[in-house]
Order: structure tokens, then sequence, then C-alpha cells
């Protein structure tokens, strides 16, 4: 079985009351994602425009 590439983008939108509170949560999975066995690249953004929006972009490799 060959090595398959994954690409996820993921956007998540925050109750108006909460953006803070899912943002910090959102930060703190980045560096453990990123350890994860297989995965290539993770971040996260923030839409400047609609702050309360957030953005994850993630590649992987699934044996």
């Amino acid at each position: 079985m060959t090595n398959q590439r994954v690409h996820v983008v993921a956007r998540i939108v925050a109750l108006p009351d909460k953006v803070e509170e899912l943002k910090v949560l959102l930060l703190s999975l980045i560096e453990p994602t990123r350890q994860e066995v297989g995965a290539i690249k993770y971040q996260l953004f923030q839409n400047q425009s609609e702050s309360d929006g957030f953005y994850i972009c993630g590649r992987m490799v699934i044996k």
C-alpha cells in the first residue's frame, strides 16, 4: 500500500463572545499536531475582515 497525502482546509466560526477562547484553544493545537507522525504542515489563520473566522490548513501523509 502506498502512502497517501491528505490536504485539509477547515473553516471554524466562533460565537461572538467566544472568539478569544477559541483562538487560544486553536493555537494550543498547533505544536502537538505538527509533532504527529505524518504531519507535513499545519497552519492556523484568522480572517482579518471577520475576526470570528478561523481557517486551519493541514497536510499529512497517511500510511
